[in-house]
């Protein structure tokens, strides 16, 4: 059995064994689907106008089915092309740069930020 959710997540995301949909590996649909049933959970809790305009499980497929297309685009593209690894420079001593994100939603009026501090440290 397995002692956490966390556990569980990743023994179904990273199960070979199991047979995917179609030509949807197992990693891809349980993936997605799993997103798509927390996202749909949400808006019924906070979203009082929420109406499932699509039938779910083909709804999940088709995004499944877009998510590991994309994934082989990019593991095609890995092989093909040779990455330049980044490089980071320490900051001048005595520099500090700042990092700030926000978010408002127009509908409620509620807001959130946050931010972050960099020196020569990291």
């Amino acid at each position: 059995m397995f002692s956490s959710l966390h556990d569980w997540l990743l023994a179904n995301i990273g199960n070979s064994s199991i047979l995917g949909i179609g030509d949807v590996e197992w990693y891809g649909c349980f993936s997605v689907n799993s997103w798509l049933i927390w996202k749909r959970r949400c808006c019924l809790l906070f979203d009082d106008k929420y109406v499932e305009r699509t039938d779910f499980i083909s709804h999940g497929l088709r995004i499944a089915a877009e998510f590991v297309e994309g994934l082989r685009k990019v593991e095609t593209h890995r092989r093909l092309h040779t990455d330049v690894p980044p490089i980071w420079h320490a900051w001048t001593l005595g520099w500090v740069k700042a990092n700030a994100d926000g978010i408002v939603d127009i509908r409620s009026g509620v807001a959130a930020s946050g931010g972050v501090l960099h020196d020569e440290h990291g």
